[in-house]
């Protein structure tokens, strides 16, 4: 009986070592599951640093929104999640094929708003919030509850990050920077103007030849051809924004821009 027990206990032993690996790999493979929303509650997501190109790494948490940003409220949050910003940019058609970590879980997300969290990571904690994460896609119901909520949710954000994706181009960081700086040069020309003066200085601006032979001019076009300025929602979101911030990326580079410089 011994010499049978013992060889069961080693083929025990075998079979564990042998499952071990995929037990840990059906277990790494587990998917971030949502949990139901109260009534005025959003999720706000964590990014956590990393360095350029690992694996993103985030943890999900449903708050009080009324209560964010709010000092005065009764119903508070944990002091780290009392303020974050919202992300802004254009979904596209990929798939969502990018792995990320969400709570430990597995989630998966497209390949550009995974370029955006990339590009968004800090040295520090991030609070975001991010339509695609932090709304169950997959609930009707609560998509729709949601909907109805993000106009207090820009509002309250901090900061708006429109994110104008990738720089295909070797020199689209280039050309996009000399377009915010051809805007800003305009913006404050505008501003210093007498509201009578608005028009004629316009007219002269646009039938000056030297300003119409900018190369900037090229930086412009790139930059309201992006995906982002063609969606209906900008309005709402850049509208609402305290604070907003233009970024766009190349490669581990990144630049960005704030819309009230």
């Amino acid at each position: 009986m011994a010499i049978c027990s013992l060889s069961r206990t080693r083929l025990k032993c075998r079979i564990a070592a042998f499952l071990s690996p995929l037990l840990v790999t059906k277990q790494d493979e587990q998917q971030y599951q949502y949990t139901p929303l109260k009534t005025n509650q959003i999720r706000l997501l964590k990014l956590h640093p990393g360095q350029p190109g690992s694996q993103i790494e985030c943890t999900i948490k449903a708050v009080d929104l009324l209560a964010c940003d709010d000092f005065n409220s009764e119903n508070t949050n944990d002091k780290d999640w009392e303020w974050f910003h919202a992300v802004s940019y254009a979904w596209g058609k990929g798939a969502r094929s990018v792995k990320i970590k969400c709570n430990g879980l597995v989630a998966y997300i497209s390949q550009t708003l995974a370029d955006a969290l990339q590009t968004f990571r800090e040295k520090d904690d991030l609070i975001l919030w991010i339509d695609a994460l932090c709304i169950n896609q997959n609930d009707i119901r609560e998509r729709a509850a949601q909907v109805k909520l993000m106009d207090l949710i820009y509002f309250k954000a901090r900061r708006v990050r429109i994110w104008l994706g990738r720089d295909d181009e070797a020199d689209a960081v280039h050309s996009a920077e000399g377009a915010a700086d051809l805007i800003k040069t305009f913006a404050e020309l505008w501003n210093s103007c007498r509201d009578g003066d608005i028009c004629e200085v316009s007219e002269r601006l646009f039938q000056d030849p030297d300003i119409a032979l900018l190369p900037q001019w090229e930086g412009i076009r790139r930059l309201y051809q992006r995906p982002w300025f063609s969606r209906v929602w900008v309005v709402q979101e850049l509208g609402l924004a305290e604070d907003a911030t233009f970024y766009s990326g190349q490669g581990d580079a990144k630049q960005h821009k704030h819309a009230n410089d």
